[in-house]
């Protein structure tokens, strides 16, 4: 009942839990993942448990992981994506409800930008849309049915923010210029159709190492026009998002920008 190290692991950089199992994301871009193995969420080609943490077989370059109760994603350089464990429900999204104990691709899945798991499995894609995958018995694969779904589906109603971009740099009257909302007046930029914090902050052209932190807060007068999804900005209706974008560097002062983004439905 108290911290305890996780021998094996060196240079993690994210880290995921499921129902009974744990994963870590290496810097190299490979897995390590370790507990409860019943329905291969491990991925290591068996569904004997694990009580240290065990390399995960078939992937390279990845680059985000997620976990549902009993199985587990990853995100890959290339922007396809693979999961292993559980697929009662067709969470895995390869087209059927077979337990897979290794990584596994996902069927129609290319550009993806993030990903989350619950006893279903969502991806945000390059164009801003999303599509899930598995469990629907609540409707939480958005496709306005209660039918599970063993491949990846369209969301509905749900576009990307593009367009114009104004941005002012803050320091102590961030929370100021949210609160009002204040017009910024700095040179605009375009931020593309992926809207990552990184691209945002990126293209906003602010300093952005590989350890920083990122993250965006939506001004209260913009969440009628846009939405948090998996960390990165969806529009809801067209008009204007506007939203505190903040790198923080592992070393260093936070830096702050205001950035205003045109939703387009």
């Amino acid at each position: 009942n108290t911290p305890t190290d996780v021998t094996g692991i060196t240079g993690a950089t994210a880290i995921t839990a499921g129902g009974s199992h744990t994963c870590a994301l290496l810097s190299a871009g490979n897995l390590k993942c370790w507990g409860d193995n019943f329905e291969g969420q491990i991925g290591d080609g068996t569904t004997t448990n694990r009580n240290t943490p065990t390399d995960i077989t078939g992937i390279t370059g990845a680059t985000a992981i997620t976990s549902g109760k009993n199985h587990t994603c990853a995100l890959l350089s290339a922007g396809n994506l693979k999961c292993w464990g559980g697929n009662g429900n067709g969470q895995i999204g390869d087209g059927t409800t077979t337990n897979r104990n290794t990584p596994t691709d996902v069927t129609g899945i290319t550009g993806a930008t993030a990903i989350t798991a619950g006893e279903h499995t969502c991806a945000l894609l390059s164009a801003g849309n999303l599509k899930c995958w598995g469990g629907n018995g609540s409707g939480q694969i958005g496709d306005g049915t209660t039918t599970r779904r063993n491949a990846p589906t369209d969301v509905t109603g749900i576009s990307t923010i593009v367009g114009p971009t104004s941005t002012t740099s803050t320091t102590s009257t961030t929370v100021a210029a949210e609160k009002t909302d204040a017009a910024p007046t700095a040179p605009s930029v375009y931020v593309p159709r992926t809207t990552t914090p990184k691209s945002i902050a990126v293209y906003a052209k602010m300093k952005v190492s590989s350890t920083a932190k990122i993250t965006i807060k939506i001004a209260p007068s913009s969440l009628k026009n846009c939405a948090l999804f998996m960390g990165s900005l969806v529009g809801l209706k067209t008009g204007n998002c506007r939203v505190t974008v903040t790198v923080t560097p592992r070393k260093g002062k936070a830096s702050s920008k205001i950035v205003t983004l045109r939703v387009t439905i």
